[in-house]
């Protein structure tokens, strides 16, 4: 039984999504056209910073909650996945699939997610937009912990490639884009001050916190485990870490660890409407044919459906009266790629679009 230990996503305070079931966590399963996108370390100022980058062609509803204790990937990230429900304390700070189970894996939680419904989307995959899907873009928190203060050289790259990969999902059809994070962070280029805790009264010890033996004693900070309340985890005061050297680290109770965003990212609605009816090819020719089309749609062929730059036709062309657009990519080394036949509205917005392989 589960009893034992609550719902993650009540402890979490899930935002709800416009009239639907929470994001992550308990009540996912009714959730429909909704990505999950996941970015590990997404801050809540850079929240702020990716509608900004994401501008006025979208809607946006900017939610915050309390993150999981202590805020660790190990722990935070199933924590905010939708299976969190289904999954048990595990060793250290892992979550685990199932009672006095091993770590939830990567892999595991993949199969997991697959096995509860959802679409799990790798790399520019868009999946079926009438489902639910998870993803994750972004590498914020690799960059922290690999380089330390030069995470701030790759902010504007990450948050422009999260905001890629939103655009790339609402332009596949999808309804709405969920951004959620596990923790925030923080950064001191001179290193964070060392906060001292014995080494024998830790179970594992992080940069900012660490799993107490059942039996220790501190007056350092004490909170519950998100996974297990009866499991105590000490915290580091203020900005300290209980590591020397560390310039980027997380896992404390600071707002800047703890206060998490919840982006909700959801397409205008455009009023041109069109269907591809077929794509034949002949040889390095694609004839698009269109349903619905309005004046000034135009059909294009790209390796990524949202991005203009990601085109390979020599041209885009404009769908003829007869509703047939035709394409022709030059590059004979693109014979056999996968690719997006784009439909596009008058205002450069993807109003259709289907995935093909080029030359057929």
């Amino acid at each position: 039984s589960t009893s034992k230990y609550p719902s993650p996503s009540c402890r979490l305070g899930f935002p709800k999504l416009s009239g639907r079931e929470g994001a992550g966590g308990e009540g996912t399963q009714g959730v429909r056209e909704t990505v999950l996108l996941f970015a590990d370390g997404l801050r809540f100022d850079l929240a702020h910073r990716l509608v900004e980058r994401l501008g006025a062609a979208n809607r946006y509803d900017l939610a915050w909650r309390f993150g999981p204790l202590p805020g660790v990937t190990p722990t935070a990230k199933p924590a905010v996945s939708p299976i969190a429900e289904h999954l048990f304390p595990g060793p250290g700070f892992d979550a685990a699939l199932q009672p006095g189970g091993p770590r939830l894996t990567a892999e595991g939680m993949r199969k997991a997610m697959i096995a509860a419904g959802w679409q799990v989307l790798a790399g520019n995959e868009t999946g079926d937009p009438t489902g639910r899907a998870w993803t994750e873009a972004g590498s914020i928190d690799s960059y922290g912990h690999a380089q330390g203060w030069k995470l701030a050289r790759h902010v504007e790259g990450e948050i422009a490639t999260i905001a890629r990969r939103v655009e790339e999902l609402l332009a596949a059809g999808w309804a709405r884009v969920v951004v959620l994070t596990d923790h925030g962070w923080l950064l001191l280029p001179d290193g964070l001050p060392k906060a001292e805790l014995p080494e024998h009264l830790t179970v594992i010890r992080k940069g900012r916190c660490a799993r107490l033996t059942p039996d220790a004693r501190t007056d350092e900070p004490v909170v519950p485990w998100h996974w297990d309340p009866a499991v105590r985890v000490v915290v580091a005061r203020g900005i300290a870490c209980y590591e020397a050297g560390k310039e980027y680290e997380h896992g404390g109770i600071s707002p800047q660890e703890c206060v998490l965003p919840v982006l909700t990212v959801s397409a205008m609605a455009s009023p041109a409407r069109a269907a591809i009816a077929g794509v034949v090819w002949r040889g390095l020719r694609c004839v698009v044919t269109v349903d619905g089309g309005a004046p000034g749609m135009t059909v294009d062929l790209r390796t990524r459906a949202a991005d203009p730059g990601a085109s390979i036709a020599a041209a885009a062309k404009a769908v003829g009266d007869g509703g047939t657009a035709s394409l022709v990519v030059e590059d004979e080394e693109r014979e056999g790629e996968a690719a997006h036949v784009v439909v596009l509205g008058p205002d450069g917005s993807v109003v259709a679009q289907t995935t093909t392989t080029v030359g057929g």
